[in-house]
């Protein structure tokens, strides 16, 4: 499997091949090593052997962020599959154009409305907050713009389809 490594704002590529058992093949930057990976106590505490040589790690790992500890080192370091970077990458590039409507599925209940008409937006920033099924639904921005219309008020109920803001 392939994946994208940050470190001090670097990107790597890294595969790895499991050979079977504790061995894996590893290609950093177009090196190839064999490495023995194999945990040794609670996690996350590991037993790394690369070259010959034996290393003791402890990896921490929360939300692609893998905290890592050799001796005295460590570092912090984003691996992401390069499948799912692709695919992010691919999502980023592709913002609407043209007006956009903020609509909601469900019927519900407006219970926070972010910006005001006329307001600068920025993709992904929350426009209106809709609590129906006992759950709260933040409905976010698809693209950089302008608020051109806020349909709602905090507190109203809708129906499902109904138009909430237009952003352009």
């Amino acid at each position: 499997m392939n994946y994208i490594a940050r470190l001090n704002n670097k990107t790597f590529k890294i595969g790895i091949e499991e050979k079977g058992g504790n061995i894996y093949s590893i290609t950093l930057e177009g090196k190839r090593f064999e490495a023995d990976f194999l945990q040794v106590g609670v996690p996350p505490l590991y037993s790394l052997i690369i070259d010959g040589i034996s290393y003791e790690v402890s990896i921490d790992e929360k939300d692609d962020i893998y905290d890592v500890a050799m001796g005295e080192d460590s570092f912090s370091i984003n691996v992401i599959d390069e499948k799912r970077e692709k695919l992010k990458a691919l999502k980023r590039s592709q913002t609407p154009d043209g007006i956009q409507i903020i609509s909601t599925v469900m019927p519900g209940k407006v219970i926070k409305i972010f910006p005001k008409e006329g307001d600068k937006i920025r993709r992904d920033d929350p426009v209106v907050v809709v609590a129906a099924m006992k759950m709260e639904n933040e409905l976010r921005s698809p693209k950089d713009g302008v608020v051109i219309s806020i349909k709602v008020k905090e507190g109203q109920t809708v129906e499902g389809g109904a138009v909430l803001a237009v952003i352009e």
